[in-house]
Order: C-alpha cells, then sequence, then structure tokens
C-alpha cells in the first residue's frame, strides 16, 4: 500500500486535505474502500479530499472525508466506524455555550435495479441531523434524526437540506416513493425513504472510565441498544462492549 497525502492551510480558518491510496485489492484495510477498476489486481482510489472552513465553534466541510457519529470504535448505529469515506457537505457547532450540533447532506453509492430486462441507476441520500448538549464536560448527550432516501433521478431535495427541520417528520408528509426501492417499511409498503432516530450519551466517571451507551429507532423497531465501558476512549485496552437487540411490538 502507498498513501498519498497532504495538508495545508490557505489562511488561518480555511484548511484543504487531501489523501489518496495506490493498493492491492487483496491487502486488508480498517475501512471498506470502495472501487471498481484495477488492474492486476492494483488500483488508485482518493480516500479523503474536502476544504475546511473552521472558526470559534462554527465548522463547515465540503468534500469526501471518514464520518463518525457517536463514540463507539467497534460498531456504529448511523454510520459504521468502518464504512468508506463518503462525499459530503457538513455544518456543525461544536460546545457552543455547551450545546453541539451537526448537518450533514451525504451522497451515498448509486445503485442498479433490474426491471423487465432494463438496468436503472438508483441514486441514495443520507440526509442526518444531531443535537446535543455537553454539561461541564461530566455528561454529553445527543440526539440524532436521520433519513436514506433512494430513487431514480433522485437528486437534493430542500426538504431534507433544510438544517432546522424534522427529518423524520419532513419523512411523514412526504410523497411515499416506490421505484427502485430500498426498503420494505410496513409504514408504506415499497418506500424509499428509511428514517432513523436514536441518540447517545457519554458519562465521565473517574480515573480516565467512560460509560456510553447509544440507540436507534427505524420505523416501529428499536434496532440496537450498545453500552461500552472503556478505561480510555480512544484506546483499545479495557474495552467491554454489551450489544443488546431487542424489538417493539
Amino acid at each position: 500500500m502507498a498513501p498519498v497525502s497532504f495538508e495545508t492551510n490557505l489562511n488561518e480558518f480555511v484548511i484543504v486535505k487531501y489523501s489518496g491510496q495506490l493498493f492491492d485489492t487483496e491487502h486488508p484495510n480498517d475501512n471498506y474502500i470502495w472501487y471498481s477498476y484495477h488492474r492486476n489486481g492494483k488500483t488508485f482510489v482518493n480516500t479523503v479530499s474536502y476544504i475546511e472552513y473552521h472558526k470559534n465553534a462554527l465548522n463547515v466541510i465540503f468534500g469526501r472525508k471518514y464520518n463518525q457519529v457517536g463514540y463507539s470504535k467497534m460498531s456504529g448505529l448511523f454510520i459504521s466506524p468502518t464504512a468508506a469515506s463518503l462525499d459530503q457537505a457538513s455544518l456543525s457547532l461544536t460546545d457552543y455555550h455547551g450545546f453541539n450540533y451537526r448537518h450533514s447532506i451525504i451522497r451515498m453509492d448509486n445503485r442498479f435495479k433490474e426491471v423487465d430486462g432494463i438496468k436503472n441507476v438508483v441514486n441514495r441520500w443520507y440526509y442526518l441531523n444531531q443535537i446535543g448538549y455537553n454539561y461541564k464536560n461530566i455528561i454529553t448527550v445527543n440526539f440524532t434524526d436521520a433519513v436514506i432516501a433512494t430513487g431514480y433521478n433522485r437528486g437534493l431535495e430542500w426538504y431534507y437540506a433544510n438544517p432546522l427541520v424534522s427529518l423524520f417528520m419532513e419523512r411523514k408528509h412526504e410523497l411515499h416513493r416506490s421505484e427502485g426501492q430500498d426498503s420494505t417499511s410496513v409504514i408504506g409498503i415499497g418506500d424509499n425513504d428509511n428514517h432513523f432516530i436514536g441518540g447517545d450519551w457519554i458519562v465521565h466517571i473517574n480515573n480516565g472510565m467512560y460509560m456510553v451507551n447509544g440507540w436507534l429507532m427505524n420505523g416501529n423497531y428499536l434496532i440496537i441498544i450498545e453500552i461500552i465501558c472503556k478505561r480510555y476512549l480512544e484506546e483499545w485496552p479495557g474495552l467491554v462492549t454489551i450489544m443488546i437487540n431487542t424489538t417493539l411490538q
């Protein structure tokens, strides 16, 4: 594997970052890398490339990068820690009088769906809102609202792109589409827009010990509750994870 990367500050507030990998397709990677072209088992992929504006609590990113949602290092509820880097536009506020906020519009990979011998391209988008509060670095609580939208010739939709709306309610109010469906939700058979709500919290106990919980609801179903206790949030040693799957009746 031969990585190529650089990072530069255009000024005090603007950062440009680029990273690519020339690698053997049989070589293991920490994150999934999407590719379709290779030559003799070798290929080059641009994994990270974005422009970032950062000033005080405000942060704006446009480009391709890896995503972290929540605190887990082993399993992700809204986005997996091992997911590929994704093209996106993200706006966030960090520790603004204790409040944290994030709004991301993410372009996912296209899919093919064959109907009557004709291959159609299904476009896929991921919209995510998150708001939270950090109380004196003792406990942080976040609530997350997200929608995966799919369909033929599906582009950016302003009712999901609006950073101040409830994605959960917008999905309820909008037309349920069925072409190129990516879901079999009982709330609308063949509905393309698959919505999630959930959240996480982290409690700082003492001596570097943390307690983390994450939860996710998809439609009528509670998918995963995740509890993590670990001595150092950024390190593997001392990690204990309990995964609970359940269904709401």
